[in-house]
């Protein structure tokens, strides 16, 4: 078992986490998301057979970093321009769709 399906099950165990993780907890799952998806496009070896190619595949990956890569970066949503509120859409509806296909 690795260390973070350990450090789950002690979560579970101990019902605990850190309080200020659930002040802003989007930006707390951005921070946890951002870099994991990126290890992630960089490694992965296959795609989902629906999009036809790992080309594709990548590219629904880069929607779903650059989403999380303008929340993470930003201070506040009135700040955003618009495109990157279009932007952060596509890439969390990519995210959304495509959950289940993030694996290795």
């Amino acid at each position: 078992m690795n260390e973070w399906k350990r450090a789950l099950k002690r979560m579970k165990r101990n019902e605990k986490y850190l309080a200020g993780e659930l002040f802003n907890l989007d930006i707390t799952l951005t921070a946890f998301i951002l870099p994991r998806l990126k290890g992630f496009r960089d490694t992965v070896i296959g795609y989902p057979s629906y999009l036809g190619s790992i080309e594709n595949w990548q590219a629904e990956l880069d929607k779903m970093i650059r989403a999380f890569q303008i929340m993470y970066d930003c201070e506040n949503s009135i700040t955003l321009s618009d495109s990157d509120e279009k932007a952060i859409e596509i890439g969390l509806k990519s995210f959304a769709e495509h959950y289940n296909h993030l694996w290795s």
